[in-house]
């Protein structure tokens, strides 16, 4: 899928750095470095599809509805790398983490900070949505903040756009967590701005709850996920903060019609008891919070690759650790050594001797002198 020149993994002009990062059903991402030393990412075509006409044509697509997208919001095009056995979409590169490690670390999150999040969100969508381009795919591991706090939005691999039918005729496509009961089901017609709010009611549930609102078993076929997201919904009452609870069972209804229709009027509702400067307030609180922990987490990381050391189990204290490291060079002391190590010392003492003294005597002399107190020292 890439070129090898000089021993060295390249898209183009474009060398890469490391094994890949994340892998689709479609590509694969690496971080990428142009000549100049500036950092990317490229998104690659997996080699099974480079002859699919239509599959290769809608992994293109991507590039041309993010050219199309002027939002800071939403991860920035940089240009396409389409060669003989090489297929890829170089991006801009966010150092950030994903929302769902988030998730799975410190949620609950304060309804400041959730809010936050989700209004950024409408920012990128507002301007999707007005151009007629849906996401279709919007879930956590597709949202970074980066080191600056910047939420970001990435992946518009699965986008439909109203006019076009790139959509391919009788697949799914969209994570099925965050995934409204109409793309489940498969219908083009009904894929909608609407479409995409029920992803950010999911993700809003998930920052204040940990929780999905559905839940699903292992054993729940896509049929019992689309029957259960169309009769399933969550009971009022289970989120402490049931402003935000109201607005998010509006997002998951089963019917677009019965949903929060647009970005405008959701931003509406999330601001109607507050204000952005009290929800930017929270956000940069709890960013001060938790920022570092993530990226301390990050960096250390790095470093223990770097250096193959593991780090110690957080059960044991360090006294411990030191008692374990030093059993070890007990149990492998061993009384011959230190005998050996002794006699070696006293032949070198010896030979100094000679050395000082052969100024004196003569060197045969010293030679039988020596001979017989190396034999007397052996048998010690």
């Amino acid at each position: 899928m890439a070129k090898v020149i000089s021993k060295e993994l390249k898209f183009g002009p474009y060398k890469v750095l490391g094994k890949a990062i994340a892998t689709g059903g479609m590509a694969q991402v690496y971080k990428v470095e142009n000549a100049d030393g500036e950092t990317f990412v490229a998104k690659a075509i997996l080699p099974q599809y480079l002859k699919d006409r239509r599959k290769k044509a809608r992994f293109l697509a991507e590039f041309e509805y993010l050219q199309k997208i002027s939002s800071d919001i939403v991860v920035k095009p940089k240009e396409i790398v389409d060669e003989k056995g090489v297929c890829c979409l170089i991006l801009e590169y966010i150092d950030g983490i994903e929302l769902t490690k988030i998730v799975k670390k410190i949620a609950p999150i304060n309804r400041g900070a959730a809010t936050h999040i989700i209004l950024e969100l409408c920012k990128a969508l507002d301007e999707c949505h007005e151009k007629g381009i849906y996401h279709r795919d919007i879930k956590p591991e597709n949202i970074l903040i980066s080191k600056s706090g910047e939420v970001r939005l990435i992946d518009l691999g699965v986008v439909r756009h109203v006019d076009t039918k790139r959509t391919l005729p009788g697949t799914v496509l969209g994570t099925l967590d965050y995934m409204a009961p109409e793309q489940i089901e498969g219908e083009r017609s009904d894929v909608s701005n609407t479409t995409d709010l029920y992803a950010l009611g999911v993700i809003l549930y998930e920052l204040l709850s940990k929780k999905l609102p559905i839940r699903f078993t292992a054993k729940d076929g896509i049929i019992d996920v689309y029957k259960k997201k169309r009769e399933k919904l969550p009971k009022p009452g289970k989120l402490e903060d049931l402003d935000l609870e109201t607005i998010i069972l509006e997002l998951i209804q089963a019917d677009p019609s019965d949903r929060i229709q647009d970005v405008l009027e959701l931003e509406g509702k999330l601001l109607k008891s507050t204000n952005r400067r009290k929800v930017k307030k929270a956000y940069k609180t709890f960013l001060d919070r938790f920022s570092d922990t993530f990226y301390e987490d990050k960096a250390s990381k790095k470093a223990s690759q770097k250096t193959g050391q593991k780090k110690p189990s957080p059960k044991k204290d360090v006294k411990q650790i030191e008692e374990q490291e030093s059993i070890p060079e007990i149990l492998v002391s061993n009384p011959e050594e230190h005998k050996a190590f002794f006699v070696m010392i006293g032949f070198t003492f010896i030979l100094l001797v000679l050395l000082v003294v052969g100024h004196f005597q003569n060197w045969w002399d010293l030679i039988g002198i020596g001979s017989g107190i190396i034999s007397k020292v052996k048998s010690l």
